[in-house]
């Protein structure tokens, strides 16, 4: 069996009811202020119904026997406790509560009159198990039931058989059946198709009957919005639009208007298009009706979309626009307006901005009119203009950079405005004019504020590099064993607009470079000398390269601190500045490593004395030539 799945939503003002169902049901959708016929048993008074509206008998006892039936707004504790009362039941209204007969029969029936010809409508009833899955020795019987149309001669029009109801959960039958054109009168049968037993025990609600149709949409062109703020000036007025779903053959459409407290027809409005004239501010509310051919002239066969309201505003009030100008060239422009709810600047080079107060750098091309569009709170637009106009920055000449010499002076020079300032004014002779003679101490930017009849300004600088007597070093004197190399160390502090050489030498490696090998046979003064190429002077240092046959290294010593040979102290090591000395015990243990400036070991390894005995020691000099190593005997 196919099972429905629908809600339904009841207020005092609409009836709305939507129901999909599966494959081989019908889909249908009504909106309208009230169904066609409903029947919710009320609430509070708990009287029977009228005579032949079931076959049931009826009881004031809450808990009916097999057989009757009761207007009750509660399920109480029947059967010992076999019936549960669930959220499923409605709490605020009152239902029929049934202990089905023996034999099946009709429920609950009744006659319905003033139906539409030629239109669908959905049968509707809500059914509720109330025996709890565990009675009747965890086998109750469950019910179902058969829903069905006759027309009034007793020709049955449709019908449509439920599903078994699930213990506790509400199920919502839906039956559909089609007036034809003269029935507008019917009769609704509901039937308990399930035979007595134990069990089988049900309540009944919310039975209804309404149109079903094509759904109905009602909007703003184009877009379906419910709704829209205009200006009540705007041009082209608003549009609205409907949209119907499939169903109907020959489709009579009417626009209604909400005023003087009521809907009314608008005259001529008759197709899905409706534009309607607004003038005045306000609120209007508009919607859609439609029906199938005729049925549009009977209130209870049209079905009406969701309501558009348009909102209509004052046109807004003459906004205002302005600018701190006249601007000098390279400022800030800054813009203005009076207060809206949105902006839209546009101006000169396809300027645009959505701010307040939008602020740019003055150029020359931003220069003209710049025009706002203000959108107040009711969506209504006003414009406002405003003209930049921007002052020329003045144009500048300024020399270049100048090299000097140390206690020398230098022209600045800078044109193109009236007034002059430079900066930063120690060792100028005049900050004031525009070609002041610099004599800095250091290399100075200099920087001119130049100012011109429009009281515009721009700024612009020049480089002074002050150059000084050549500063060099040879480098430290180092020392060699004969045979081997070593690399020179020069260096020069200033070497901008330096020429350098070191005095030839067969036993340099390159006399153009400041860290040549040096490879001497015996002890050599080695010169390096430099001059400034822009008359600072010049300058020279010597650097000593020892040469020894070998380097001697003590074989004992004794420090037991009588201040006699107490460390190992290597005489001719000071000339190898890079040189590092290791010592190792009997274990391998490394016990000493010189750093640059100290490679005398006193005998101690972590400040612990260490035992006398004979020691390894290892030296690299730094100079590309193996390690020398040897044993030194420390005695105590």
């Amino acid at each position: 069996m196919n099972l429905t799945i629908c809600h339904k939503i009841f207020g005092t003002v609409f009836f709305l009811f939507f129901c999909l169902q599966s494959i081989g049901q019908v889909a249908c959708y009504t909106n309208y202020n009230a169904p066609a016929y409903h029947q919710d048993f009320g609430s509070g008074n708990r009287d029977s119904l009228p005579a032949g509206r079931t076959s049931c008998f009826y009881t004031t006892d809450s808990c009916p026997a097999e057989g009757y039936y009761t207007i009750i707004d509660s399920i109480p504790a029947c059967g010992n406790n076999n019936w549960k009362e669930t959220a499923a039941i409605p709490v605020n209204g009152n239902f029929m509560l049934v202990n089905a007969p023996a034999v099946p029969g009709a429920i609950y029936s009744d006659t319905i009159n003033n139906l539409c010809a030629n239109t669908n409508y959905a049968f509707v009833a809500t059914f509720t198990s109330v025996v709890l899955p565990a009675s009747c020795n965890n086998h109750p019987t469950l019910p179902a039931f058969s829903m069905q149309v006759y027309d009034l001669s007793g020709q049955l029009i449709s019908a449509y058989t439920g599903p078994v109801l699930v213990p506790q959960v509400s199920t919502e039958y839906v039956d559909y059946f089609y007036t034809g054109k003269s029935n507008n009168a019917v009769v609704i049968k509901i039937y308990d198709i399930v035979p007595g037993g134990c069990g089988n025990d049900f309540s009944l609600d919310n039975i209804f009957v309404a149109l079903c149709g094509p759904s109905i949409q009602a909007g703003i062109f184009d877009t379906m919005a419910p709704g829209i703020d205009i200006c009540s000036n705007d041009s082209p007025a608003v549009v609205l639009q409907g949209k119907i779903g499939s169903g109907f053959m020959n489709p009579y459409y009417q626009w209604q208007e909400y005023t003087g407290g009521i809907w009314q027809d608008i005259p001529g409005a008759l197709t899905t298009y409706y534009q309607p004239a607004i003038s005045d501010s306000g609120t209007y509310l508009y919607r859609l009706i439609a029906a199938e051919g005729s049925n549009i002239y009977y209130n209870n066969c049209r079905f009406i979309s969701d309501d558009v309201i348009i909102t209509a505003h004052n046109p807004a009030a003459p906004g205002t626009a302005s600018n701190n100008g006249p601007v000098c060239e390279n400022g800030i422009v800054q813009l203005s307006a009076s207060p809206a709810r949105l902006y839209q600047w546009i101006g000169p080079g396809a300027f645009s901005s959505i701010e307040y107060d939008p602020s740019f750098k003055a150029t020359p091309g931003t220069a003209g009119v710049y025009t706002v569009f203000l959108t107040d709170t009711g969506g209504c637009v006003s414009s406002a203009s405003t003209t930049v106009n921007i002052l020329p920055a003045p144009t500048i000449s300024i020399n270049g950079t100048q090299t000097i010499c140390i206690g020398d002076s230098v022209m600045l020079n800078a044109s193109g405005g009236n007034t002059y300032m430079w900066a930063p004014v120690n060792d100028l002779s005049d900050p004031d004019i525009s070609n002041p003679f610099a004599t800095p101490s250091t290399t100075t930017n200099y920087t001119v504020t130049v100012t011109n009849n429009a009281n515009c300004s721009d700024t612009a600088s020049v480089l002074v590099i002050v150059d000084t007597k050549p500063l060099i070093s040879a480098g430290e004197d180092q020392g060699i064993i004969k045979g081997q190399s070593v690399k020179l160390d020069g260096s020069i502090s200033n070497p901008d607009n330096v020429n350098f050489s070191w005095i030839t030498s067969p036993t340099l490696s390159d006399v153009t470079i400041l860290d040549p090998v040096a490879d001497p046979a015996i002890n050599t003064n080695y010169i390096l000398t430099a001059t400034s190429t822009i008359g600072c002077g010049s300058s020279a240092d010597t650097v000593l390269v020892k040469v020894y046959k070998e380097l001697p290294v003590p074989n004992a010593f004794t420090p037991n601190g009588d201040g006699v040979n107490d460390v190992w102290h290597i005489r001719l090591l000071s000339d190898f500045p890079d040189a590092v000395v290791s010592v190792y015990n009997r274990y391998g243990e490394k016990i000493f490593e010189s750093s640059k400036n100290n490679k005398d070991w006193n005998g101690r390894f972590k400040n612990e004395l260490q035992p006398a005995g004979v020691y390894v020691y290892m030296i690299d000099l730094k100079n590309n030539f193996p390690p020398i190593k040897g044993t030194v005997i420390l005695i105590r």
